[in-house]
């Protein structure tokens, strides 16, 4: 298992926009012709930003049409983490890559996103 941290900073969270972060691809080298591929297994967010942050987990092809879309989703339709909250998601569908994170102002801390990986295989 993998542990990865992505951060969003309060002048991230601080400027109201959408702000996507990639969950990188991992993968380890066996041997030389064996390769283990690691996925995302289970997201742990920790909000200790001060304020209310909304966020989505999203795979390649939602967050394409995501962009595409041209009538965004409403901040009420994305998950609400409170300002001293911490909540783990762990039945995914598909294979998360990318977090979207919209701030509302009035962030003093950064929020994290806790990602830990398991191979293909388990």
């Amino acid at each position: 298992m993998l542990v990865e941290y992505i951060t969003f900073t309060p002048a991230e969270l601080n400027a109201a926009a959408e702000q996507f972060k990639e969950i990188p691809d991992k993968a380890l080298a066996e041997s030389a012709t064996i390769t283990v591929r690691y996925r995302p297994s289970s997201i742990t967010v920790k909000n200790h930003s001060g304020n209310t942050v909304y966020f989505l987990l999203l795979t390649e092809l939602e967050k394409t049409k995501y962009l595409e879309a041209e009538d965004k989703p409403t901040i009420s339709s994305l998950l609400a983490l409170l300002h001293t909250g911490e909540v783990t998601y762990d039945n995914f569908v598909g294979e998360i890559r990318h977090i979207l994170v919209i701030g509302t102002g009035g962030h003093e801390n950064e929020i994290i996103f806790e990602v830990l990986q398991d191979t293909d295989s388990l």
